[in-house]
């Protein structure tokens, strides 16, 4: 994805880089690949997406500077499709969650004065019911921090055995998360009419 700085002296791209390139530096998690890349206008920030622990987000770093990039999206959810206005200062962006499909928003540049332009499924919504997600914490055997999702079947009992599927996400792209699927609650509402 190699993407030229507007003044055309500068080049940026998502790899593997090697020798004395300049690398993006994401909070906390060093090893996220960047995607989406965009320069700002005046070339002086880079905007991109990237996923860490289950999430999608948008962010925003100015090379050079030293400083890490800074996530302008949050919460437990995909944030996807991003298109920036600089003009008029704002983004538009499409979000998904555990419990809903994709809808559109749009917000400042910075990720500030969020509003949700649409709510497309509403109507199907309310005649459905879903599994809440669970987000699970555990460390691999060499230490590192890993996340897990679970979502117990539908009319879940305290005490009552249910049964479990365990679907593990291969890698090393990609990953699980808090954004919609389909198959997962699948899986909920099929363990939950098994046992009546």
């Amino acid at each position: 994805m190699p993407r030229w700085r507007p003044d055309g002296k500068q080049l940026v791209f998502a790899g593997e880089p090697d020798g004395a390139m300049t690398r993006i530096q994401l909070p906390g998690a060093p090893d996220l690949d960047p995607v989406d890349l965009a320069w700002s206008a005046d070339g002086k920030r880079l905007f991109f997406s990237a996923g860490n622990k289950g999430e999608e987000h948008l962010f925003s770093w100015t090379p050079g500077s030293g400083a890490d990039a800074v996530a302008v999206t949050k919460g437990a959810r995909a944030v996807r499709n991003a298109d920036r206005n600089e003009a008029a200062g704002l983004m538009a962006y499409t979000a998904t969650g555990t419990d809903s499909l994709e809808d559109l928003y749009v917000s400042r540049l910075d990720g500030s004065g969020e509003k949700r332009l649409t709510n497309v499924n509403a109507e199907l919504w309310e005649q459905l019911q879903f599994s809440p997600l669970e987000r699970l914490r555990f460390k691999a055997s060499d230490g590192l921090e890993l996340d897990g999702f679970f979502l117990k079947p539908l009319g879940w009992k305290p005490g009552q055995q249910y049964p479990l599927v365990l679907s593990i996400h291969g890698g090393p792209a990609s990953m699980y998360g808090v954004s919609w699927n389909h198959e997962f609650q699948v899986y909920a509402a099929r363990a939950s009419a098994s046992m009546s």
